[in-house]
This record gives structure tokens, sequence and C-alpha cells, in this order.
């Protein structure tokens, strides 16, 4: 299922008949996102991790999607997809790898996706610039102007190079 998660990104590209694409993703898709672009790099002109960081490999990210509803029988679409967002961690060389311009855009509020995904993520990615959506949290920042600002100059300027 993980990888499906992946090449339904590739699949959808296919279809549209679109060879490299800037990938835009939030949460879960900006998990997806940042996988697409270092298992696919010839598919990618640019990357915008919305609302994430670095799901890596090893780390409590993996550890805790691969709990997700582990003990309960009755939630086996959350254990499906807690499963599979595990398997979607990458491993320091996989993020070192990745040679397009990538960008983070996360809530200033939005502290445990901050300790988790992009603290750590600032440490081997120096050059990715993170950029906080002023007082927003991991649900209300997709909603926030400055949100779709970001990533309308983001993409203006990628387009440029």
């Amino acid at each position: 299922m993980a990888t499906r998660l992946v090449a339904d990104v590739a699949r959808l590209l296919d279809h549209l008949k679109i060879k490299k694409a800037h990938i835009v993703g939030y949460s879960m898709g900006g998990i997806i996102t940042a996988n697409f672009i270092a298992k696919h790099p010839d598919r990618v002109l640019s990357g915008t991790l919305g609302g994430m960081g670095w799901h890596k490999k090893g780390g409590f990210g993996e550890i805790g999607f691969s709990m997700i509803g582990k003990n309960d029988p009755n939630a086996k679409a959350m254990t499906i997809c807690g499963s599979s967002l595990a398997k979607l961690s990458l491993t320091e060389d996989q993020i070192k790898s990745i040679k397009v311009p990538v960008t983070v855009l996360i809530g200033d509020k939005d502290d445990m996706i901050r300790k988790l995904y992009v603290d750590p993520l600032k440490d081997v990615r120096k050059d990715w610039p993170i950029i906080d959506i002023e007082d927003a949290n991991h649900i209300t920042c997709i909603l926030k102007k400055q949100f779709k600002e970001e990533i309308h100059k983001w993409l203006t300027k990628q387009m440029q190079r």
C-alpha cells in the first residue's frame, strides 16, 4: 500500500501526460511528496512540504504510525493507513540525495510537527527554506492566506529558474 501512494503520483502524471512537475503536499501529502521526490527525481521540478518535514527512518513518526489501530480489531482502515505511512519513512541518505529545490511551510503553532519532523530536517538540509505561517497550527495552516501566497511565491520563483 505504501509504495502505491507514491506510485499514484507517477500514474497521475502519466495519465495527464506530464513529464515533470512541481510537487506540493500537505501533512500525509507532504510525506508522500518527500518520497516521490526521493524515488522519482526525474519527474520533479521542485517540491513543497506543507505541514511536514523529514519522516525519518527509525524515528518517532515511523514507530507511532505503525502503532495506529493495532489494538483495535474494528480499526482496519486506520491500521492500514498507519502502517502505510510508517513505511514511507526516509533515510538520511535518501533526504540528502534530493537535488531539486524544496521548501517547507509550517504553522508557527504546529509544535509537534516542528519538533518531530522539521527540526531534524534542518540539521540535514540546511539549504531548504523553512517558512513559518503566522498564527497557524496543523489544521488551520492551509486556510491561511499566507500559506497560499508562499506556495505561489515559491512556484513563481521555481518557474523562473
